[in-house]
C-alpha cells in the first residue's frame, strides 16, 4: 500500500510514509489488518490517494 499526492489530479508523486498496524484489531475479518498512515495536513492544498494491490 502506498500514498500518492497531487495538486492537479494528473501528476502523482509518492509520499514517503509507512503504514503501522493499530493495536486494536477487533472486528477486523481474518486475513485483513487495520492500519494507520500518517500524512502532513499542514502543507499546501493537495489531493491524496491510497494505492492498494491485492495479494496474489
Amino acid at each position: 500500500m502506498t500514498v500518492e499526492e497531487s495538486s492537479d489530479l494528473k501528476n502523482w508523486t509518492l509520499v514517503a510514509v509507512s503504514a503501522s498496524a493499530w493495536s486494536d484489531q477487533s472486528g477486523v475479518p481474518s486475513g485483513y489488518e487495520r492500519v494507520s498512515i500518517p500524512v502532513d495536513l499542514s502543507a499546501a492544498k493537495r489531493f491524496l490517494k491510497i494505492v492498494v494491490v491485492a495479494a496474489p
